[in-house]
């Protein structure tokens, strides 16, 4: 990874992807530019000057001349905030898409290192006293989904209310999840196995969840009772207008299960990173690998990053 220098002139610096590659490399006359994105992930509006002494020419310079990243070639380097085009003019916020770490979903999450921990198999899953998950995979703490939430994160807007209702242009239906398919695979939240969309040359798995495939992956969050907000029983972060939920389990794959290769190469070994109260003896040495899932709004961009540990017990 490399940066640009923009302090100069203006330099567009566009690429093909290991898969337009791929395509022009077949030479049949079919190769076409469909998709394409943009990101403004280097720029901090922060530098936005409007007091600038040498007038309103220069209230953005910095932000104009900050150098900026160089088109990835590699398709599995997704960019984190991605622009899109909206052609309403009464928007006063943009949905968020939030971790819920607080609902039964978020049982997984291990708030002491702000991640999900996954079992890597059945010994590590008997050693942790929890019960069996599809073939012998499991996550610490209970076989729960893991939950993100979509909607507008403001008290300033109405969560008896939904954007389903209101603004449904604003409300996520569908999902693209990315993960690394050397390490893991995708369930719905009821443990029923889904095919990815497709698997890039570096193994990252896309699968594309929502309307129109399995309902039990995305559904709609409840608003609150505007007779009796007290009574509201949906625990969200989002502090405003709700969208919809996504909800989804791991399974590792059969090399995390039986063998410690992609451990000792991509991971490591910790012997207490986990606490006594939780695992009972400090001194067993546990193999873990930490990865991250992207999950990213197809209609709205929103966007987040799941930040997974699988660990296995060391024999």
């Amino acid at each position: 990874m490399a940066f640009l220098d923009n302090s100069g002139d203006i330099i567009l610096d566009a690429v093909l992807t290991d898969t337009g590659r791929l395509a022009l490399a077949k030479g049949n006359g079919t190769f076409k530019i469909s998709q394409f994105i943009f990101s403004d992930d280097e720029i901090n509006y922060g530098l936005y000057n409007k007091n600038h002494p040498s007038g309103s020419a220069y209230y953005d310079l910095d932000i104009l001349q900050t150098p900026i990243f160089e088109a990835f070639t590699n398709n599995a380097s997704t960019v984190k905030y991605p622009l899109l085009t909206n052609q309403r003019t009464d928007l006063l916020y943009l949905p968020s898409l939030l971790i819920n770490t607080d609902s039964v979903g978020g049982k997984p999450y291990f708030s002491s290192y702000n991640l999900y921990l996954v079992g890597a198999d059945r010994a590590t899953s008997t050693y942790v006293q929890e019960t069996y998950a599809l073939d012998g995979v499991k996550y610490i703490s209970n076989q729960n989904p893991i939950r993100l939430d979509q909607g507008i994160n403001s008290t300033a807007t109405d969560p008896t209310i939904t954007l389903q209702m209101t603004q449904n242009d604003l409300y996520e239906t569908q999902y693209l999840i990315e993960l690394d398919s050397k390490l893991l695979s995708l369930t719905d939240k009821n443990g029923v196995t889904t095919q990815a969309s497709f698997i890039d040359d570096d193994g990252m798995a896309t699968y594309s969840v929502g309307a129109g495939t399995n309902t039990n992956f995305v559904t709609s969050m409840k608003s609150v009772p505007s007779l009796n907000p007290d009574s509201d029983n949906e625990i969200t972060p989002i502090l405003g207008t709700r969208g919809s939920k996504l909800e989804f389990k791991l399974n590792t794959t059969p090399n995390i299960q039986t063998s410690t290769y992609l451990f000792t190469n991509l991971g490591g070994e910790t012997d207490a990173a986990f606490g006594t109260a939780l695992y009972q003896n400090a001194s067993l040495v546990f193999y873990y690998i930490d990865t991250y899932i992207k999950v990213t709004g197809i209609k709205t961009g929103v966007s987040n990053n799941v930040p997974v540990r699988i660990i296995k017990k060391k024999t």
